[in-house]
């Protein structure tokens, strides 16, 4: 594995630890939303987000 100037993997060089995750769970729900074309509807507190569906 090739490391940078820093001693840091190029993988790992330029993350941004600090900054918030794109992954929050209102933006899953929305592009799941989206994919599935389901209108925007209420969800119950506990959710199960299965990206490939493969949970039946």
């Amino acid at each position: 594995m090739a490391v940078n100037d820093g001693g840091v993997s190029p993988i790992l060089a330029q993350k941004q630890h600090t900054q918030p995750s794109a992954f929050a769970p209102e933006n899953l729900l929305r592009e799941a939303r989206r994919q599935k074309r389901i209108a925007g509807s209420s969800i119950p507190d506990i959710y199960i987000l299965d990206p490939d569906g493969d949970i039946s």
